[in-house]
């Protein structure tokens, strides 16, 4: 009988590159079984954090340097391993604004609004962004973010990165295992 994980633990810091990744007391959880009955010889695992209630987002302390750094963002892929994706947890009081444009070479990025109201600028345009608005942004386009100042709370967004090869529309490179049993 599979068993049920308690999500709760400590970071601890890897020697990653100094990432820091989530460890349960006793060691990381992983998970080869499936792995290994859907591709012999080869060996995968997962890791498991926890970035807390969108109201605990702005206690969050990160950026991609010290300099960058400000409260309300979260870098999750400095806590996990991730080698083809990357992920931060973001939240701006009403006003507040990123400060800066950027724009990226190789990545694409995916914001995914969840709470707040606020606005991107893309390139020469500016457009409304709430709950639900999910903005995929190219390389080469200029971007930036605010919490409008008449928001109702926290503007707060998740933003996943991306870069390596395209995906395959439909993808192509697992297995189904329809003999497995379901674990619940």
């Amino acid at each position: 009988m599979p068993r049920t994980l308690d999500v709760r633990g400590t970071n601890t810091g890897s020697p990653r590159r100094g990432r820091r990744r989530y460890q349960r007391p006793g060691g990381p959880r992983t998970a080869r079984g499936v792995c290994e009955r859907l591709y012999p010889g080869t060996m995968s695992e997962y890791q498991v954090t926890q970035i807390g209630a969108l109201d605990q987002w702005r206690d969050h302390f990160g950026g991609f340097s010290e300099a960058s750094s400000r409260n309300g963002r979260r870098m999750v892929d400095h806590e996990l391993p991730m080698q083809h994706i990357g992920m931060s947890a973001n939240a701006l009081e009403p006003g507040e604004e990123a400060g800066y444009w950027h724009t990226h070479n190789r990545i694409e990025e995916l914001y995914i609004f969840l709470e707040g109201h606020g606005q991107m600028g893309l390139g020469d345009d500016v457009i409304d962004v709430g709950p639900g608005t999910v903005v995929r942004v190219g390389q080469g386009v200029a971007r930036t973010w605010r919490a409008r100042p008449d928001s109702e709370g926290q503007l707060r967004w998740i933003c996943i990165r991306g870069g390596a090869d395209p995906l395959p529309h439909v993808p192509n490179d697992g297995a189904v295992d329809a003999t497995s049993p379901m674990p619940w």
